[in-house]
């Protein structure tokens, strides 16, 4: 056999057997060695596997080139491949050679190889399931004998060859034509990353990394972009961050600055106040001075006995007139100061109007702060909440369908609707007690805010007409609980009555059932009367309400509020009584059921007492429904009765303003009287002169002695004058230091609560300020903790990913790859990834039209106990099994090999092309290994 003419062959395409001035070796084994190629170039990274006998015997981690020794008697298969490559299979047989010829050496064996990327949608992976060529021992070669070609295989698969060199040629084909779509994406990525452009550029480096998935510049772009994107994202949550603190600090400077105003306008409005003070004392000054001229004019009077007298008495008359005018005017001026003091009240109301405001938008905003969080913990906790009712729903649901089903479990769910009703009583007393200690408790703070009212002999009056009508209606209730509790021990008479025979059962029965509907309607008339009684109460109350305009009637209508909450719950108690005596008769109804049972009519009877399970839910769910009535009637009657207590208030602040009216018109009345006491005196006082009048010697006596007399006063007047003067002086001195110490006084309260307001705000803000720090920084570390176990995660399936791939092991790489994805759905390797693997088993699968089956893996557990059997010794008998297994295109033939406790599976595939491949577990083997392993002989 010519060596060139195998030479000529491997070149073309698929190996190459190089055997140029073949070197002899000094020993017995055969060194093999040579190149591995892809296009004739030297590739990196491939792997060489070595079988001997079926068994592997060594990886070779290839860097372009490679070196083996073979030793003789053993039946090689080399493997040639690389990831996303094709592998080709050679074998090397080095038995049959003559002891004698094994006794010199042989000469090496150069074997270069040249392989290419897998090309999807071929059979070539089918076709080189089997080895491209075979080495064996040819006793004629170069007439002493050495290993060469087998020249008849090597003819019977030329046809395969020229298959896989047209292959080749279509891989190289489509390797330019996805370098240049490659190069085309990549430069339109480019040109848009450059541009920002990342929403296009992404899915352009993309389209480039799915075309090349090796190359990294690709997916370091697509990286670059993620955190471009990110922080520009990052950037703009600060921004609006900053934003929103900027207007809540806008927001507090207004309210401050509105504070300001207003305690700014308020001071002015208080020194306004002040100044109208400092007149009003000035007028009723003037007016004492006036007085006291008044007096001294009096004494004057009484003196002037004579014409010199009347004289007297016309320039007193002069000045009483006088006097009057500045009444009056003291009278405009107290009626003005009046006015004033009132537009004063009314601006320092408006200002504290507008601080009140003020105050409220800042609480409003805290609060708002406050609610946003508290929503946000409440929607989490509503959201479990729901979610756990929705699961016990579900399992209600389920156990009510289960027992419909199971007719002899009937009787233990009754029991269990038993339970749910008493827990449903329990829950519903529970609620009515807290609510009874609730309204106990609002009772009693409006009974000690009304303690000191006026009104307690109408609200005594009051009090015992509502607990007689209350009276009667427990009295109405006592009887209507006698009558169910008599209707019930009828019923129970009756039903044990009728235990005594079927037919008497049956008619016990619907007796049973019209008692029960009785008492239920009982029942329903107490829960209408509550419902009657209700609406009465509403109907006082709003007529109490109406009748609230003065201070003692809302007194009455807190009273008859706490007598309503007293009738109602006594009511709520008389229908948890009712609702529990007819509970205890649902039991006994049950229990008497239960011995019913036994007759031959059990499935009617037990189908009854199903519907007075229901009805009797229902009956609770009306009463929860009417708690909830009753809940919402008591919170509108304590809303109605915060609305009196304000109109008391706003009563109580009216009768104030009122008395300081009445004060301030019995003032003003009084100094009307004082004038027209004057006036009166005044004409005592003239008729006295008239009559004094009347002796002319008389008055001449009395002209001279006044004049005295006058001139005396004179002097008395002017120092009572100086004195006056300055007594009135030292006053408005106090007066005018009084004001100043006590606007100082005002001052300094207001100073001070500036600043405790400036404190407050301070406080409020630092503890915003502080707060979204806080959540800022739990929001920041709870993302960086999320990203960082969302990468750790991530890495760890792709990593998996690539292990499964790198060993063509596809099914368990694609799981690794989709649990990569879907934990970052924006890579786009772990897609390439999907892609590639799916493209590569549909590959796989349209070789035979269905996926292809692995050979059954000889996975023969490792036994401490060298006699103790594995799983194929314990399945199968001693020595050869052999089954045949029909596939789509490939008959299957399978032999398990027992020997002693071991067992090993070996595979043999017949192609429908006429090709056969054999196997020990998962790796290939020789026709010679599987007939000289499998034979019975062996």
């Amino acid at each position: 056999m010519k060596v060139t003419s195998l030479l000529t062959l491997w070149v073309i395409g698929c190996f190459a057997l190089l055997i140029p001035a073949r070197v002899l070796a000094q020993q017995s084994s055969i060194r093999v060695y040579g190149k591995i190629t892809e296009n004739d170039k030297k590739l990196q990274g491939a792997i060489i596997t070595v079988y001997a006998n079926g068994s592997l015997l060594k990886t070779i981690n290839a860097d372009g080139k490679y070196e083996v020794n073979l030793e003789l008697g053993v039946d090689y298969v080399i493997t040639y491949t690389k990831p996303g490559f094709i592998t080709k299979r050679l074998e090397f047989n080095t038995n049959n050679v003559p002891p004698d010829r094994a006794k010199n050496p042989f000469s090496d064996f150069p074997i270069d190889i040249d392989i290419f990327p897998e090309v999807p949608g071929t059979d070539i992976d089918k076709v080189l399931q089997q080895p491209i060529g075979k080495i064996l021992f040819d006793p004629t070669y170069e007439k002493v004998g050495d290993f060469a070609s087998d020249e008849a295989y090597h003819k019977s698969i030329q046809s395969l060859l020229d298959q896989i060199e047209k292959a080749r040629k279509e891989a190289e084909d489509k390797a330019k034509e996805l370098d240049a779509q490659y190069k085309k994406a990549l430069a339109k990525a480019d040109a848009e990353f450059t541009s920002k452009d990342f929403a296009n550029a992404r899915p352009d480096y993309q389209a480039a990394s799915a075309i090349k998935p090796g190359e990294q510049y690709p997916i370091n772009q697509i990286a670059a972009i993620d955190k471009a994107q990110k922080d520009a994202g990052a950037k703009a949550t600060a921004d609006a961050l900053a934003a929103k603190q900027k207007r809540t600090a806008d927001s507090l400077a207004n309210i401050q600055k509105a504070k300001d105003a207003a305690a700014a306008a308020l001071a002015a409005k208080q020194k306004r106040a002040a100044d109208s003070l400092a007149q009003l004392q000035k007028a009723k000054d003037a007016a004492a001075a006036a007085a006291k001229q008044k007096r001294t004019a009096d004494s004057l009077a009484a003196a002037q006995k004579s014409k010199a007298a009347a004289d007297a008495l016309a320039a007193k008359q002069k000045r009483t007139a006088d006097s009057l005018a500045q009444v009056q005017k003291t009278k405009d001026a107290a009626a003005a100061l009046a006015a004033k003091n009132k537009r004063a009240a009314d601006s320092i109301a408006n200002a504290q109007k507008a601080k009140d405001a003020a105050a409220a938008a800042l609480a409003a905003q805290k609060k708002k702060t406050a609610d946003s969080l508290a929503a946000a913990q409440k929607a989490k906790d509503a959201a479990a909440a729901l979610a756990a009712k929705q699961k016990r729903t579900a399992d209600s649901l389920a156990q009510v369908q289960k027992d419909k089903d199971a007719a002899a479990a009937l009787a233990a769910k009754n029991k269990r609707a038993a339970d749910s009703i008493a827990a449903a009583q329990k829950a519903k007393d529970a609620a009515a007690a807290a609510l009874a200690a609730k309204q106990k408790r609002t009772a009693d703070s409006l009974a000690q805010v009304q303690k000191d009212k006026a009104a307690a002999a109408a609200l005594a009056a009051k009090q015992k007409r509502t607990a007689d009508s209350l009276a009667q209606v427990q009295k109405d209730k006592d009887a209507a609980a006698a009558a169910l509790a008599a209707k019930n021990k009828r019923a129970a008479d009756s039903i044990a009555a009728a235990q005594k025979a079927k037919d008497a059962a049956a008619a016990a029965l619907a007796a049973k059932q019209k008692h029960t509907a009785d008492s239920l309607a009982t029942a329903q008339k107490a829960k209408d009367a509550a419902a009657a009684l209700a609406a009465k109460n509403k109907r006082a109350a709003d007529s109490i309400a109406s009748a609230q305009k003065a201070k003692d009637a809302a007194a009455a209508l807190a009273a008859k509020n706490k007598r309503t909450a007293d009738s109602l719950a006594a009511v709520q108690k008389a229908n948890d009584a009712a609702a529990a005596a007819l509970a205890a008769k649902n039991k006994r109804t049950a229990d008497s059921l239960a011995a019913v049972q036994k007759a031959k009519d059990v499935a009617a009877a037990l189908a009854a007492k199903q519907k007075r399970a229901a009805d009797s839910i229902a009956a609770a769910q009306k009463g929860k429904e009417a708690a909830a009535a009753l809940a919402a009637k008591q919170k509108r009657t304590a809303d109605s009765l915060a609305q009196v207590q304000k109109a008391n208030a706003a009563t109580a602040a009216l009768v104030a303003k009122n008395k300081r009216t009445a004060d301030s018109l019995a003032t003003v009345q009084k100094a009307k009287d004082d004038a027209a006491a004057l006036a009166a005196k005044q004409k005592r006082t003239a008729d006295s002169l008239a009559a004094a009048q009347k002796g002319k010697e008389a008055a001449a006596a009395l002209a001279a002695k006044n004049k005295r007399t006058a001139d005396s006063l004179a002097q008395v007047q002017k120092a009572n004058a100086a004195a006056a003067a300055l007594a009135a002086k030292n006053k408005r001195t106090a007066d005018s230091l009084a004001a100043v110490q006590k606007d100082k006084d005002a001052a300094a309260a207001l100073a001070a609560k500036n600043k405790r307001t400036a404190d407050s705000l301070a406080a409020i803000q630092k503890a915003n300020a502080a707060a979204i720090a806080t959540q800022k920084k739990k929001t920041a570390d709870s993302l960086a903790a999320a990203n960082k176990d969302l990468d750790d995660k991530y890495n760890a399936a792709m990593n998996k990913g690539n292990q499964y791939l790198l060993t063509k092991n596809y099914k368990p790489a694609l799981t690794a790859y989709q649990q990569a994805s879907a934990l970052k759905p924006n890579e786009g390797l772990p897609k390439q990834r999907i892609s590639q693997i799916q493209q590569q088993l549909a590959i796989l699968g349209q070789n035979t039209g269905t996926p292809v089956k692995a050979p059954v893996k000889d996975t023969v557990p490792k036994n401490t106990d060298p006699n103790e059997k594995d799983s194929l010794a314990l399945k199968y008998n001693q020595g050869v099994t052999e089954e045949h297994i029909d596939e789509p295109g490939c008959e299957v033939t399978r032999r398990i090999v027992v020997k002693g406790p071991r067992g090993f599976v070996y595979t043999r595939k017949v192609w429908s092309w006429g090709q056969t491949y054999y196997f020990k577990g998962e790796q290939p083997i020789t026709e010679d290994t599987w007939n000289r392993e499998t034979s019975n002989s062996n």
